[in-house]
């Protein structure tokens, strides 16, 4: 059974079990003590009772056992039928039939201790049996007096289980509906009544009875809690909003939370979007885990904490209330609405008194376009981990069409959050150590590899620490060996300049302004190859620039200005966003960013041209600002373990091995040579690379490197001496080169060097 299935089986048994109620309320309504019944014989052949003879016997056991009381023993099946039809958690439950049991003991002895004989016609006393036993025992030992002062405190106790409410809150309540009606005055009826009579929205107020855990998936139907603090939002003065605010039992709307269904069992890869190009499949979803158990938010906790903010504040003088709160996976925005005359300079200087007064590690304060309120985030209490799985999964991703679809994560209000790099068309990463950086880049690089295939998008990873990206190594999207010293890296970048500007005369040639103009070109002339979009991912820039600072950054400069059009991207990440690393050259071609957390005002400054990622939570929690905006948008990170990592790469090395290009490497070849002690015509292994060439017909850096073992820039070197030997013919973008020569040239050269033979 699904949990639609169960959802509808539990509404229909909450709706059977108030049906039942309904019916005991006839029985005992309309009870009669002529009708035939444990205590009654009669010739009547007809039961008075609504519910015939059945509610007759009811009604007369219920009534001589609990007197009035019996009305009571339908609460605990009320309570159980609302939760079920609502999908509540049972949590509580029980307390709940508890303090109905007191209750009904309490009601029961004080019905019999104020009247000890039957009422009218009923033939029954007012606390039945169970009333007159608790009576004659307290009395005996207790007096009447002492007996109706604990049977007093047992209701008080049994409607205090009943509700989470204390008992200052409930008469601070009761004083305030005194107070309010005093207020009101002899003439205010009239325009309460005008005012009752009103169409109003369909709300539901905040009580004691209804706080339950809000559930964040699998739940029915969001709850709209409304209250004072919204109708009182025209009141002009702060001490408004502040009495407001101080009234015990004051509500505040809650915006609903979207729900989510949990994903159903892996579709087939073959009817669902799980495209397979030629021998290529894209992972299946199974790779990756599922979301962990529900999160859960009390409203009780939304409430308390809405309540310290306006309390805090006012200790410094700062006026105003709580106009809504907005419960997210990690988060809750509270929207405080300041009083007149209040600057907003002021409130984020509390920010860190906020921090003390409310328990919590960091909150970020800042303003709502559109709207007179200011926003408070402050941590859950419980943080909601948000997997990769449920956001690749989602609708937004998967109506996506670019390649290049970012799945960052979750928005403050638990939509998923996607972007797209070709709009970007680059994006700068910042972050400290532990912010959760390295799993971000995880993160952009795994929604790329489940939406495209080697011969879509191809990955350059230079990574200079040897830490973050070595566990992609040998996947076929790689277009090079994954770059770890930073004098190649540098000759890597300068090999995609070159590689972008062949890109725009190729384009210029066949009269093409992008790269998906040209490749739906090739679908037209099957002559033409499709260009594979370029994504360029650097792990600790500030290393690069410590080797090579001027010509990293002019490469940096060139692919960022020009790039986009070609197809190829840059992700930059860096751990130290200082001015030395993140230059005004960087920033000016880089308008896209991101930023974990950071260690001070100065480096966010620096990364975001704003103060606010020193208050973020770390773990995945960043701040985003999209191109063409300065609005910036806090997004939890998605969640990629090293396992389901572990598990991708190992499906994609299963469905083939990377062909590398032939990159530009002089720095690595004069090193390769120094340890070899070769020139570069003076290879101990050509004569043995050639004959194997001629003979298989494959020529590229890759097979020399994996049939020969040897390292990248001697496979390079070897191929360009083929090259000018005239064996194979010259490079041609990311495809083996063609092997020019026939398969028995050696046997002629050895007719023409030996004659004799």
């Amino acid at each position: 059974m699904n949990r639609s299935q169960q959802k509808k089986f539990r509404e229909l048994l909450g709706f059977l079990l108030l049906f039942l109620v309904f019916l005991f309320g006839l029985a005992l309504v309309s009870y009669s003590p002529e009708d035939a019944s444990l205590n009654v014989s009669t010739t009547l052949s007809q039961s008075r009772n609504f519910i015939g003879r059945t509610g007759a016997w009811i009604s007369d056991f219920c009534c001589h056992l609990f007197g009035y009381g019996a009305v009571l023993l339908a609460l605990p099946v009320v309570f159980l039928a609302v939760r079920m039809i609502r999908s509540r958690e049972m949590a509580g439950l029980f307390v709940q039939w508890l303090g109905t049991v007191v209750l009904m003991a309490a009601v029961c002895g004080l019905l019999d201790l104020l009247f000890s004989t039957p009422v009218g016609l009923a033939n029954f006393t007012p606390g039945g049996i169970l009333g007159g036993t608790l009576k004659h025992f307290l009395v005996y030992y207790l007096n009447t007096g002492g007996a109706a002062l604990l049977l007093g405190a047992c209701l008080l106790a049994g409607l205090l289980l009943l509700t989470p409410r204390t008992l200052g809150e409930l008469f601070g309540r009761i004083g305030g509906l005194f107070r309010r009606q005093s207020a009101a005055g002899p003439e205010q009826p009239d325009e309460a009544d005008s005012d009752a009579s009103a169409p109003k929205a369909e709300t539901k107020s905040f009580s004691p009875a209804e706080t339950e855990p809000v559930q964040r998936r699998g739940a029915p139907e969001p709850e709209t809690v409304a209250g004072d603090a919204r109708t009182e939002e025209a009141a002009t003065a702060g001490g408004d909003a502040r009495a407001a605010a101080a009234k015990p039992g004051f509500r505040i709307p809650i915006t609903p939370l979207e729900f989510t269904e949990e994903a159903g069992p892996e579709p087939d890869v073959h009817t669902s979007n799980r495209r397979q190009i030629g021998r290529f499949r894209l992972p299946p979803f199974s790779l990756l885990e599922r979301a962990d158990s529900v999160a859960k938010i009390s409203e009780t906790e939304l409430m308390e904490k809405a309540q310290q903010i306006i309390r805090k504040y006012q200790e410094f003088g700062i006026e105003g209330a709580i106009d809504a709160i907005h419960p997210g996976p990690v988060v809750t925005l509270f929207e405080f609405k300041p009083a007149p005359g209040v600057k907003y300079s002021k409130m984020i200087s509390l920010v860190d008194d906020l921090c003390l007064g409310l328990r919590a590690e960091s909150i970020r304060i800042d303003r709502i376009p559109g709207k007179s309120t200011v926003g408070i985030e402050v941590p859950n209490s419980q943080r909601q981990t948000i997997h990769i799985r449920e956001v690749i999964e989602s609708k937004e991703v998967q109506n996506s069409r670019s390649r290049l679809t970012l799945a960052l994560g979750k928005r403050i209000n638990g939509d998923v959050f996607v972007t797209d790099l070709m709009k970007m068309p680059h994006l700068l990463v910042a972050g400290a150590t532990g912010s959760g950086k390295s799993v971000g880049l995880n993160t952009m690089i795994t929604s790329i590899l489940y939406r495209a295939t080697p011969d879509e998008v191809r990955f350059i990873f230079i990574d200079p620490k040897r830490l973050e990206l070595g566990a992609y190594a040998d996947i076929p999207h790689l277009l090079t060996p994954i770059v770890t010293d930073a004098k190649l890296a540098a000759n890597t970048l300068l090999w995609a300049v070159h590689e972008m500007e062949e890109r725009y005369k190729l384009l210029a040639k066949y009269s093409v302004r992008e790269i998906d103009g040209f490749n739906r070109l090739c679908l037209e002339n099957e002559d033409l190859d499709p260009l594979p979009m370029i994504v360029i991912v650097i792990d600790a820039l500030a290393e690069l620039l410590s080797v090579a600072s001027k010509e990293v950054e002019l490469c940096l400069q060139r692919l960022a200005q020009m790039a986009r059009a070609v197809g190829i991207h840059l992700i930059i990440a860096t751990q130290r966003p200082s001015v030395e690393v993140v230059t005004g050259v960087i920033k000016a071609n880089f308008p896209s960013r991101i930023s974990f957390r950071l260690l001070s005002r100065h480096d966010s400054k620096t990364i975001l041209d704003t103060i606010g990622a020193e208050h973020l939570l770390g773990k995945g929690d960043m701040l985003f600002l999209p191109p063409n905006s300065a609005k910036l948008i806090r997004v939890h990170g998605a969640f990629v373990s090293e396992e389901e990592t572990k598990k991708l790469v190992d499906f994609l090395k299963g469905q083939g091995e990377p062909s590398y290009t032939e990159l530009l490497t002089p720095e690595a070849d004069s090193a390769e040579d120094s340890d070899n002690g070769n020139g570069l015509g003076d290879d101990p292994l050509f004569d043995e690379v050639a004959r194997f060439v001629v003979k298989n017909r494959k020529a590229s850096t890759s097979v020399l490197q994996r049939r020969f073992r040897i390292g990248y820039g001697r496979a390079a070197r070897l191929m360009d001496i083929l090259e000018e030997e005239g064996i194979i013919g010259q490079s041609i973008g990311s495809r083996p080169r063609d092997v020019l020569v026939p398969p028995d040239y050696f046997d002629s050269v050895s007719e023409t060097q030996n004659p004799e033979a």
